[in-house]
């Protein structure tokens, strides 16, 4: 299978004219995309990247920023989004394990970065006119970059096949750093050629691009759509609590396509009740990333009644690997959404069922080489199928298959959680509160829309604990998702019997109101 670049390239030989980015009140065709694209890979490669390079982007949704995105591919280097929320010492981190060779970055990030920088670093392009002086590595403004003469060897054709990486993401992980998620252009491929024919794009589809490009989600919105030949319109960076200017956006631009998590199209639901618009623009909506509440789906149906559903399934190892186009039957059914079946390209088992719930395995051709590590990628990740020779991910959740065939999710078996789809490891925070002197224990649980954090304070009973010099703490750390809401301080940490914290217990205190220690 050939590289993620080869579609793109197809549709601006196809659709030189037709809208391939529509942004920020302005719209580049495929032609000046690619053209912009090309002279982008061709500035990366008098900076010293090339084939197997990997080129950091820490940028918002500019036109520069997919420029640099399709710029990468077309090198054969992978790139690497970096949250916008990330504190610049996690985003140094990244880059740094990354061993990136281009950090694509505004200036005033640029300048919050911890020095020294990442060693791995070749340039640093600034979507910026004017650049700093001096500086560690070499500093080329957008300008310099999108003025570059097209690189000759992408002009070509690329340098990448299926095999090479295209991208590696960064998850919360377990050990308290982030983990390295690498995808090749194969298993992109994978998805993406499925997700465009199952959806049916076409060229004058405009198809939103709600998620960061650090989540998987933004894979169907970039590669589906430009395979397609059809409009990508980046989503404006609006509060997520809110709904209506989300449906507004939909209305004003005429989106046909929509994929996010369920808890936006819920709040887009709800603005509909006080603020309604004409959504009838929509004719495929699809939510992943998190469970969609029964009671929520049918509300979003009622008030967008139009659109084919569909909800996917897949953690970020796999990206999409199960599907189901939401029926009638469903909505009337008292139990949770399934998560379907295995998408063509995927293969699934269920490993220790116990009372029909299993942990999923998955293999198949969606799936990650392994995560980026030590500048190399590590496939220990995996697991063996007795039987079976080919890989499969764990998953780490439990879920079951009905005699209808159906696959359900019934939770996890560890403490990982998703959060407005985000994939968040409790015990990465835990380690980050447990890192300040005066905690000594920290505990942190999810509700459905909010991280909360309890902690037991060590030394002297007179230690003195600040929550917002805690926070302030966290977000130096960690991105703004994964900062709880509130920190509570108790005197001791809740236990069970086997003197494990009870995560349940401090749940039960959330919903009762009565927090067995005082808030700071």
């Amino acid at each position: 299978m050939t590289s993620l670049f080869e579609p793109f390239r197809a549709s601006a030989a196809n659709y030189a004219a037709r809208p391939a980015l529509v942004i920020n009140s302005g719209t580049l065709s495929y032609e000046e995309l690619l053209d912009l694209a090309l002279r982008v890979a061709g500035a990366f490669r008098e900076r010293g990247a090339g084939h197997g390079s990997r080129i950091a982007v820490w940028a918002p949704k500019r036109a520069e920023t997919y420029a640099a995105v399709w710029a990468s591919l077309a090198l054969g280097a992978a790139y690497v989004p970096i949250d916008m929320t990330a504190p610049a010492a996690r985003a140094a981190w990244i880059a740094e394990d990354a061993g990136a060779e281009i950090l694509l970055c505004r200036a005033f990030d640029f300048a919050q970065l911890p020095r020294p920088l990442p060693r791995s670093l070749k340039a640093v392009v600034l979507l910026d006119t004017e650049t700093p002086e001096g500086g560690e590595v070499p500093v080329l403004p957008w300008t310099d970059a999108a003025s570059a003469r097209r690189d000759p060897q992408a002009e070509r054709g690329g340098t990448a096949s299926g095999g090479d990486l295209a991208y590696i993401l960064y998850t919360s992980g377990s050990t308290g750093t982030p983990k390295g998620v690498a995808i090749s252009h194969a298993a992109a491929r994978a998805f993406t050629d499925w997700a465009g024919d199952v959806t049916e794009l076409v060229p004058t589809d405009r198809v939103s691009n709600h998620a960061a490009l650090s989540f998987d989600l933004s894979t169907f919105d970039l590669f589906s759509t430009a395979r397609a030949g059809a409009a990508l319109l980046p989503v404006p960076q609006w509060p997520a609590g809110q709904g209506y200017p989300f449906a507004r956006f939909i209305a004003a631009q005429g989106i046909t396509a929509w994929y996010s998590v369920p808890t936006l199209l819920a709040r887009m639901a709800a603005s509909q009740e006080t603020k309604p618009v004409d959504l009838t623009s929509l004719r495929a909506v699809i939510f992943a990333g998190e469970v969609f509440p029964k009671p929520r789906l049918v509300d979003f149906r009622g008030h967008v009644p139009r659109p084919r559903l569909w909800n996917w399934y897949g953690p970020t190892e796999t990206n999409v690997c199960m599907t189901h186009e939401v029926t009638p039957a469903d909505l009337e059914d008292e139990g949770p959404l399934p998560i379907g079946v295995p998408c063509p390209f995927s293969q699934v088992f269920l490993r220790d069922p116990e009372d029909g719930q299993g942990e999923l395995l998955v293999a198949g051709g969606s799936l990650m080489e392994g995560y980026w590590r030590e500048g190399r990628v590590d496939a220990s990740a995996f697991a063996a199928v007795p039987g079976d020779s080919r890989r499969y991910y764990p998953t780490g959740d439990l879920v079951s298959q009905g005699s209808d065939g159906l696959f359900r999710y019934h939770g996890r078996r560890d403490s990982q959680v998703k959060l407005h789809g985000y994939r968040v490891e409790l015990g990465e925070i835990e380690e980050a509160l447990e890192a300040l002197p005066q905690i000594a224990e920290a505990a942190v649980v999810c509700t459905d829309d909010n991280l909360f954090a309890f902690v037991s304070i060590g030394g002297s009973p007179d230690t003195l604990f600040s929550e917002d010099e805690a926070r302030t703490h966290l977000t130096r750390h960690l991105p703004t998702y994964m900062v709880p809401r509130r920190i509570t301080v108790q005197e001791a940490l809740p236990r069970t019997e086997r003197g494990k914290i009870d995560r349940k217990a401090l749940l039960r205190s959330l919903a009762e109101g009565k927090e067995a220690g005082s808030h700071v």
